[in-house]
């Protein structure tokens, strides 16, 4: 499996690229919207104009005069073109924003499975710690029992287990007892009495 951190960065990298060209296409849009503004604004200008008024086109540093109906239809021509531009750079915009949707949703899920797994990491290993500190202590309290034991066992009634033997047994039954009732998910206030 690959290095999950560079899966998340490619991820993240992806995102942010759509969202580069996503940026760079709304700001062609407002543009072509811009335009289409000006361009709507002359129309209206011509439509007020009397029929023999002179129209006048800036070339360069030059006024050229131009035939009314030719800059008419110049007008609606380049509003046609802008309109289907526009509309072809919404269908980009749609485009885009989905698939940068489907991708953060992607790093989101990503990221929680990232977490999941850290989560599950981090309890396996406090459960691996209590069980060896539960292993460490159950044998401290066996070696004891034995060294015990084993000094109570050279009397004369050998056969018979002594009192501090059964004490610490005893001792022993409560402490896992407790243990269990710990593990249950029971706090120190909670009632522990076997």
């Amino acid at each position: 499996m690959a290095d999950p951190q560079k899966q998340l960065q490619t991820l993240s990298d992806d995102y942010q690229k759509l969202q580069t060209e996503l940026d760079s296409t709304i700001a062609a849009r407002q543009k072509l919207e811009s335009q289409q503004q000006e361009n709507k604004s002359v129309q209206k200008e011509f439509a007020s104009l009397d029929d023999d008024a002179n129209i006048y086109k800036l070339v360069g540093p030059v006024l050229l005069k131009q035939d009314r109906n030719e800059a008419v239809m110049a007008v609606d021509g380049r509003l046609e073109f802008i309109e289907k531009e526009i509309k072809r750079i919404e269908g980009q915009i749609k485009d885009l924003q989905e698939k940068s949707d489907k991708k953060r949703a992607e790093i989101v899920q990503f990221q929680s499975q990232l977490q999941q797994q850290a989560a599950a990491a981090a309890a396996s290993s406090q459960e691996e710690v209590r069980r060896a500190s539960w292993t460490a202590f159950r044998l401290s309290i066996e070696d004891t029992l034995d060294h015990r034991s084993t000094q109570h066992n050279t009397s004369p009634t050998a056969n018979a287990p002594s009192f501090p033997f059964y004490a610490t047994s005893a001792c022993i039954n409560v402490v896992v007892h407790h243990h269990k009732k710990w593990k249950e998910g029971k706090g120190a206030g909670d009632d522990l009495s076997p």
